[in-house]
C-alpha cells in the first residue's frame, strides 16, 4: 500500500512525464502545479498539431469520456487545457491507487 500522497503523486506525474515525452526538472518531480502547467502548455501543442494524439493519450490514461466531450463543451483555450491535464492527474492518480490496492504491492514494486 501507498505509503504517503506524495508518494502517489510523484508516480503519476512520472508515468505522464514519459506520456508526453516532457523533460524531467526538478520542478515537474517537485510541484504537481509544475507538472499540470507543463501538462497544459503540451496538451495546447497537441491540439493545435496532432489532436489525434492528445486524444490516443486521453484514451490511454481512460480519462472518462463523458468527462472529457463534457471539458470540450464548456471549456475553451488555456482553461480547456488546464483542466484536461487536471483531469489526468486525477485518473493517473486514482489508477495507481486502485492497482496498489489490490495488488498489495508497494508502490516502488508497480510500473505505470
Amino acid at each position: 500500500m501507498p505509503e504517503n500522497k506524495e508518494e502517489i503523486e510523484h508516480l503519476a506525474g512520472m508515468s505522464l512525464i514519459q506520456e508526453f515525452g516532457l523533460s524531467t526538472s526538478n520542478d515537474l518531480n517537485s510541484s504537481l502545479d509544475a507538472l499540470i502547467a507543463a501538462l497544459s502548455k503540451a496538451i495546447g501543442q497537441l491540439l493545435q498539431t496532432q489532436p489525434e494524439k492528445l486524444f490516443q493519450i486521453l484514451y490511454r490514461l481512460d480519462v472518462n469520456e463523458s468527462i472529457v466531450k463534457k471539458t470540450f463543451q464548456e471549456k475553451a483555450g488555456e482553461e480547456l487545457c488546464l483542466t484536461l491535464a487536471q483531469k489526468m492527474v486525477e485518473r493517473q492518480i486514482q489508477r495507481i491507487q486502485i492497482r496498489q490496492k489490490y495488488s498489495g504491492k508497494s508502490p516502488e514494486d508497480s510500473h505505470y
